[in-house]
């Protein structure tokens, strides 16, 4: 379980009393105590979220899904939403979780939640949906760290060097477009970064694209596992622990194993 709540320790914290007192003195909590008790939580399991470094940085990977949350009769929440979460795999602790509107665009969730990222010390773990000129230029702007997979339909020179059988290479992308240099505050600058070429035990290549450009400092033979590594998060679900007055605790949690590919 990635951080399901205690509240037995919780209670603890409060000066104990009944489960029935707790539970009616929480009916008057802010949604900001969660958000300020994961970050109490993460500060305790630094060790262990060190312990999980890839070449010394924090391995954050993003994801999305839709569900269904229960609501009361009379509550104005809306069932449909869209989760959005920053996972630490290996840690199996959630960084940051939101609810969206049921057509919000994953995209647009991940750069809204930046800010929860430390440049020069994390590298951003994303599968295909994610990549695009314009989300390359606002981690590279942004001096985030990312590997991302990539397909070579949506991209000329990924297609190339897919053709090319180069183990890896350095490519330039193009400046992002004008709209979404306008609308998300970006330089109309191309971005550099690296294609490598990782092969699957059973044969399959996928393509991978990333920031970090020192073949020495990181290995291309290293990125693999890496990538791999954000398949802790699709074996995980969300799940929403909803108090009487609606205020919400949401995590993910470990479950069964992945599917991903």
């Amino acid at each position: 379980m990635a951080c399901s709540p205690n509240w037995p320790a919780l209670r603890s914290g409060f000066g104990g009393g009944t489960q029935q007192a707790f539970s009616k003195a929480r009916q008057g909590f802010s949604a900001r105590l969660f958000a300020a008790a994961n970050a109490h939580l993460l500060a305790m399991a630094q060790p262990l979220i060190d312990a999980h470094r890839w070449h010394g940085l924090r391995v954050v990977a993003a994801d999305a899904s839709r569900l269904q949350v229960s609501t009361r009769a009379d509550a104005s929440l809306r069932p449909d939403h869209y989760a959005f979460a920053l996972f630490l795999p290996g840690a199996e602790w959630t960084l940051h979780a939101s609810l969206h509107a049921p057509d919000g665009c994953e995209r647009q969730m991940l750069l809204e939640a930046l800010d929860e990222l430390e440049p020069g010390r994390d590298v951003l773990v994303l599968d295909r949906g994610y990549p695009g000129n314009a989300m390359a230029a606002a981690l590279a702007q942004r001096g985030v760290d990312f590997c991302v997979r990539v397909d070579a339909t949506a991209w000329k020179v990924v297609k190339a060097f897919l053709r090319s059988n180069q183990s890896e290479a350095l490519v330039t992308l193009d400046p992002p477009k004008r709209r979404d240099a306008l609308d998300y505050g970006l330089q109309r600058a191309p971005t550099r970064v690296r294609l490598i070429r990782d092969v699957t035990p059973t044969g399959s290549v996928r393509i991978l694209m990333t920031s970090l450009l020192d073949a020495q400092r990181h290995p291309a033979a290293d990125f693999g596992a890496l990538y791999h590594r954000r398949w802790r998060m699709c074996g995980s679900r969300l799940r929403r622990w909803r108090g009487p007055s609606g205020t919400g605790w949401w995590c993910w949690l470990k479950a069964t194993p992945p599917r991903c590919n």
